[in-house]
């Protein structure tokens, strides 16, 4: 079986289904950030717990997804490049600043970038505020007037901050529901907890890494602290540990990256670094990979990739649909064991050639009969556990493309997968239409396929012995 990526095609509309950020306008920002049922039913208790949760939770990779398609957009917002009259009203002008604001943060999590735009968007607050659209009731709601003073909270400078603080008393308007009102003025830390942290350092510790900026000692301890607030860690990256290969480790890094979490790989190159790991108790069951985040630390890798997926509302929808996800995951999991053990067997080839000519066949056809009746109506389905993709989906991507790159043209059978497996084909060229995806995969910085110096490394971090074939060689 050949085992060759897909070519890069046109994004599938079950893939993106959202605007084209490029050429759409302002509309298409507020419906994709408000819903597209914007309008009183936005002024409910009920709207808000659901939308925050999307906002500002992480609950919701796919909708994160989308302002990361945004980039070129928020460049142009942030540039003041979006100079039509439709830009220039005052809904113009709020989508502009939830670009360089919000989006900025998703699309951007855990770089400078994220914060690049900020000028901009408070720059765009100050003149919704000067202008009079703050306080019209006709042209702005509570939820909307929430996020003009969220991009001022954003601001290191201590007077659009300060002025944040006195517009939060003016979010709730005279057709507010008073239930609503109350619902902004009880949020946790809003509007006090920026401006405290302005008044105290003059800006914000958590930017420093980023900025490259250095943190004083007072600064330091604020972030260490049980005082600091969660926005405060919003942007903190998780870490990963493990060896400098893929193994293990991989479909743990491809999850992440497609769900925009952003993280550093912290490798293990020695016995004595994975030693100290052990005895530092910081591998409870004496193994890697060991993922860390906002100061929960999670070993085993199925149980990181399901954290991971729960946090991100990539688990799929309701009980059964995780349940699909689950079943499909553990699956290519167990797929994969020969595969990525092959290398250390006596002889690599001759293991690599059973896992193509029995396991991946095996695996193959399971996963092409799964989707050929799991869909509605009779139809195949576009992916393995729902209407949208999961972490299940995530980690057959990431075995197939594992596949391509190491099975060698000598061991390849003469049909191809497009052809014996069309539906599982055109799975794997769905999920690579993630444009993020594609390019993590085409990535130089992403870990190289396993090699023989990679398995010389990992026999002496484990203490075992060589395998027959780099034995041989040596001598």
């Amino acid at each position: 079986m050949s085992a060759s990526p897909p070519k890069r095609a046109k994004v599938d509309p079950v893939v993106s289904s959202g605007p084209c950020w490029a050429t759409s306008g302002p509309s298409a920002v507020l419906e994709f950030w408000f819903g597209s049922n914007f309008g009183a039913s936005c002024d409910t208790v009920a709207y808000l717990d659901e939308r925050f949760g999307k906002w500002f939770a992480g609950r919701d990779a796919l909708f994160d997804i989308r302002q990361l398609e945004a980039a070129a957009a928020i460049e142009a917002a942030a540039l003041g490049e979006l100079r039509a009259a439709e830009w220039e009203t005052s809904r113009g002008l709020l989508a502009q600043l939830l670009l360089c604001d919000q989006f900025a943060r998703s699309a951007f999590r855990g770089t400078a970038r994220a914060f690049a735009s900020d000028t901009r968007a408070i720059e765009v607050a100050q003149r919704l505020v000067d202008s009079g659209a703050f306080d019209d009731s006709g042209k702005f709601r509570a939820v909307e007037r929430f996020f003009v003073c969220v991009a001022l909270s954003h601001s290191e400078d201590l007077a659009p901050n300060r002025l944040h603080v006195e517009l939060a008393k003016r979010i709730g308007g005279r057709d507010t529901l008073p239930e609503v009102a109350a619902y902004f003025a009880n949020l946790k830390g809003f509007p006090h907890e920026h401006f405290e942290c302005i008044s105290r350092f003059g800006r914000f510790p958590h930017r420093n890494v980023v900025l490259g900026r250095e943190s004083t000692a007072d600064e330091l301890q604020w972030l260490a602290s049980p005082e600091c607030p969660g926005w405060a860690r919003s942007q903190q990256q998780a870490t990963l540990t493990y060896w400098r290969g893929r193994g293990l480790g991989e479909p743990i890094r491809m999850l992440l990256h497609f769900a925009c979490v952003p993280f550093q790989d912290v490798f293990v190159n020695t016995c004595a670094e994975f030693e100290q790991l052990k005895a530092d108790g910081a591998l409870p069951f004496g193994q890697v990979p060991l993922y860390t985040a906002g100061g929960v630390s999670v070993v085993q890798t199925q149980a990181i990739l399901r954290h991971v997926a729960r946090k991100r509302g990539l688990d799929g929808d309701g009980p059964d649909r995780a349940a699909d996800a689950d079943m499909i995951s553990n699956a290519v999991l167990d797929a994969r064991v020969p595969l990525i053990t092959a290398r250390f067997q006596p002889d690599a080839k001759v293991a690599l050639g059973k896992f193509l000519t029995t396991t991946l066949p095996k695996i193959a056809g399971q996963l092409e009969q799964w989707l050929a009746t799991r869909g509605a109506d009779g139809k195949p389905a576009n992916f393995f556990a729902g209407q949208a993709p999961t972490y299940a989906d995530v980690l057959v991507l990431e075995f197939l493309e594992y596949v391509a790159d190491e099975a060698p043209e000598d061991v390849a059978a003469s049909s191809s997968l497009a052809v014996v497996h069309p539906l599982l084909f055109g799975h794997w060229r769905r999920m690579r239409e993630f444009q993020h995806v594609s390019e993590y995969i085409c990535s130089p910085t992403r870990v190289p396929k396993p090699d023989d110096a990679f398995v010389r490394t990992t026999c002496g971090i484990l203490g075992m012995d060589l395998p027959k074939y780099l034995t041989a060689e040596v001598a």
